[in-house]
């Protein structure tokens, strides 16, 4: 019997596996995840092979447009946000190994200083620390819960000093949910992380966002424009490289996640895949203690690449697993 057919491909074809991963990840694991893809049927592609690419901020260019990197007032525009004096914000940002929280008093003041309202999960369960048999109950219930917040909301406001997997899947939700995002980044980051870049408003340091609502009327007067202070020849490219990874995950049957740390892009290319209704597997180190519930919006979240090696070698679950999405988007 063939790879292919061990993995249960169609009627004996290679079947496409895309693999994402922290860009901080290591090559050995990632090459030793598409040696077991390879073995049981699966073609996999790797992003990271294929080079890195950063959007670098120009400080002085930030000094002179008060902070903003972007704003896209044409998706703004598309987002039938009424402005009014009490709109609702969700409070985005790291949490999961993430032990300061004072981003998130400074947003609230903001907020508040302006007459918005906010919804802040913080203070709700929002960390798994270990796999239990009632983990995946536990994790789901969190992701319902802010899910729902996110959809009841009129913006969400993420900051992003460190990689955040449940952030990350957040934006990308709010932006399928035709929810406003605003992504701000702290004053001393160099760079841009490829996918916050599909934010609609993307800003440098909290006095960039308090300048931004003390302007009643901002939300009318960024509508319809499109503002980008980046390197337009890195914004572009960042921008077809996002482009030809969806495309590769629209065209793969199978989705792999290696998550040894947290990351921008592993998540909201997991995350991505799991919205279009391409089969996802999360795959999480034995050594990584605490955990984003967001990683088990996955169909299986495994712990280590034996688990990974052992699901696939069992073509039934493999097989079902994959005709799950087969039959939804046939």
């Amino acid at each position: 019997m063939t790879a292919a057919k061990k993995a249960g491909g169609r009627r004996g074809q290679m079947m496409h596996a895309y693999l994402c991963s922290p860009h901080t990840s290591s090559r050995e694991p990632r090459r030793w995840i598409c040696s077991i893809l390879k073995r049981y049927g699966f073609e996999a592609y790797d992003p990271l092979e294929h080079g890195r690419v950063a959007v670098r901020i120009d400080k002085e260019a930030c000094e002179r447009n008060r902070g903003i990197l972007k704003i896209d007032g044409v998706s703004i525009s598309m987002r039938n946000l009424v402005p009014r004096p009490n709109l609702c914000a969700y409070l985005c940002g790291p949490m999961t190994g993430y032990p300061d929280s004072s981003y998130r008093d400074e947003m609230k003041r903001i907020l508040e200083k302006h007459g918005y309202t906010y919804y802040d999960p913080q203070y709700m369960e929002q960390t798994i620390r270990s796999p239990s048999p009632c983990v995946r109950t536990r994790a789901r219930r969190i992701i319902k819960r802010d899910e729902t917040a996110i959809k009841k909301s009129d913006m969400l406001i993420g900051y992003f000093p460190v990689a955040s997997d449940g952030s990350a899947m957040e934006l990308l939700y709010t932006n399928f949910a035709n929810v406003l995002t605003i992504a701000v980044l702290p004053e001393t980051r160099k760079n841009v992380d490829l996918h916050l870049l599909k934010s609609d408003v993307i800003l440098v340091g909290f006095r960039a966002l308090d300048r931004l609502f003390a302007d009643r009327r901002w939300l009318q007067r960024y509508g319809g424009r499109r503002i980008v202070n980046l390197d337009p020849r890195e914004y572009d490219r960042a921008i077809r490289v996002i482009k030809r990874n969806e495309e590769m995950i629209r065209k793969s049957d199978l989705v792999v996640g290696y998550f040894p740390s947290p990351s921008i892009g592993a998540s909201a290319e997991l995350a991505y895949a799991h919205h279009i209704f391409i089969p996802t597997i999360a795959v999480i180190p034995h050594e990584r203690k605490e955990i984003s519930p967001f990683l088990f919006k996955a169909d299986k979240t495994l712990w280590g690449i034996e688990q990974l090696e052992n699901f696939l070698r069992n073509r039934k679950k493999i097989r079902a697993l994959i005709d799950k999405y087969a039959a939804t988007t046939a």
